[in-house]
């Protein structure tokens, strides 16, 4: 996903996309957001906390190389993708919540994503013999945020707040965009990886597969204990399972220099989008059977 044209169009469709989204949102949804710090800390925390922990723990107790166990941790510590904001759409979750803690976690993974790979490097030995200091470049990384989610979903609810009308018909025609653009996303990761797909599943896949669906499992328990909405929890759940591995993988292959420790990264692509379209499903199908429910009860019956 580094290279080629799925490496440019990527942005440009989820960016268009965000516009979508942004037109269905409303300033008063961010600041309901903003004021439930107590959810936003937690969810921060677990994100940059609890989530690198689990990638160590796992690792450790599944006894992966040193090699691949830092990538582990490499892919933990990134931040959420930039695709989280839409799979909490797509989900149904809250969207203006999944986009405040992808917008704060990519900002403080400049500091926490050289730490935890520093860490990871402790506890596993560094396997390359010349890692040295990560970085992670603040240009590349705020960038992207701004430039594929802020920007648009501020030009969506422009648009919303000058014509609801109009708002209602571009979001009807954006959201088929927006499953043309996650099919093509899955295609191309299928396509890129190639014959490297079966490799990897060997390598690093239980591992992957695991960390994955327990990340998730995460991030759906914290605003279940601090007995939040589902919303939330579908918001907070995707954030955590769907990662920033791009950014991870950039980091393995062009400063570690490393194709083993990107190989997390790598897999990651392919299931993240595997687990959050399970979610969005189960989720849109859980809300049809509760509507169909609802007017069942609602529905006068015959004398």
């Amino acid at each position: 996903m580094q290279d080629g044209l799925a490496a440019t169009l990527l942005p440009i469709g989820l960016a268009v996309i965000m516009v979508g989204i942004g037109l269905s949102l409303t300033p008063s949804q961010f600041k309901r957001s903003l004021d439930s710090k107590s959810i936003i800390s937690w969810a921060l925390a677990g994100q940059i906390i609890l989530v690198p922990l689990i990638a160590l723990a796992l690792s450790f107790v599944l006894g992966l190389p040193p090699v691949l166990a830092i990538g582990m941790v490499l892919l933990a510590a990134a931040p959420g993708g930039i695709t989280t904001n839409l799979f909490a759409h797509l989900g149904k979750g809250n969207v203006p919540l999944s986009i405040v803690l992808t917008v704060i976690s990519s900002i403080a993974m400049m500091a926490t994503m050289p730490f935890w790979v520093w860490v990871g490097t402790q506890v596993f030995t560094d396997p390359t013999g010349d890692m040295g200091v990560i970085t992670v470049p603040p240009a590349e990384a705020l960038g992207l945020v701004i430039g594929v989610v802020g920007i648009p979903v501020a030009i969506g609810m422009f648009i919303r707040a000058k014509s609801a009308k109009l708002a209602a018909k571009l979001e009807k025609l954006i959201s088929v965009v927006g499953l043309v653009v996650l099919v093509g996303i899955f295609i191309f990761l299928i396509i890129d990886l190639g014959h490297e797909l079966l490799p990897l599943l060997e390598q690093v896949g239980l591992a992957v597969i695991i960390f994955n669906a327990v990340i998730m499992a995460a991030g759906w328990a914290i605003p279940a204990a601090l007995k939040r909405p589902i919303e939330d929890k579908i918001a907070i759940s995707v954030e955590y399972g769907l990662r920033n591995s791009t950014m991870a993988m950039v980091i393995a292959l062009s400063v570690i220099g490393s194709t083993e420790i990107a190989a997390p990264a790598m897999l990651f692509s392919v299931t993240m989008y595997v687990f959050g379209v399970a979610l969005a499903i189960w989720r849109r199908r859980t809300m049809k059977r509760e509507s169909v429910t609802l007017d069942a009860v609602g529905s006068p019956t015959a004398p």
